[in-house]
């Protein structure tokens, strides 16, 4: 016990006045634990919100931008289910009759037609070359126009970072 009945306790490198009767004196030092809670407690009090409105407003005059970008993000995006599902169309290419039937319910085998495959396989083929070239495109686009909207705001942020 040191004078008055206040006791002095070291923790983690800093130096605290603690009271026998009421505890931490509102302006002793915090140690790195409370000091932590303490900010978390006053971050979650701010209920602090993103600025997104105000960096669309920034963004005024690059409006007619954000519309080519979504539209070259939804062409990127689509271009992978489509090529799944050709893939999975080409593989029943293989089993193609000339009758167009399932192979387990026609007479005919398939070597005896073989066109009707190769008709079929060159068609999925084609498709395939139309969504790596949309895929391509949509990549492009996304891109291109992304980073066009991106550095109008960064230019602006930082004229109006300097002017302050």
């Amino acid at each position: 016990a040191g004078v008055n009945g206040t006791a002095t306790e070291v923790a983690k490198g800093f130096e605290r006045q603690v009271s026998g009767n009421s505890g931490s004196k509102p302006n002793a030092p915090l140690n790195d634990h409370e000091e932590e809670k303490r900010r978390i407690k006053e971050l979650a009090d701010m209920k602090y919100k993103p600025p997104f409105l105000r960096m669309y407003k920034m963004c005024k005059g690059d409006w007619w931008v954000l519309p080519l970008a979504i539209l070259g993000s939804l062409l990127a995006g689509t271009s992978f289910p489509i090529q799944g599902y050709l893939l999975s169309d080409a593989s029943g290419g293989f089993y193609e009759t000339c009758d167009g039937k399932p192979p387990f319910e026609t007479s005919t085998p398939i070597s005896v037609c073989p066109d009707a495959m190769l008709d079929r396989l060159n068609t999925i083929c084609l498709l395939f070359v139309a969504a790596g070239f949309g895929a391509l495109v949509g990549e492009f686009l996304k891109y291109v126009f992304f980073t066009v909207l991106q550095e109008g705001l960064i230019l602006k942020l930082r004229s109006a970072a300097f002017a302050a």
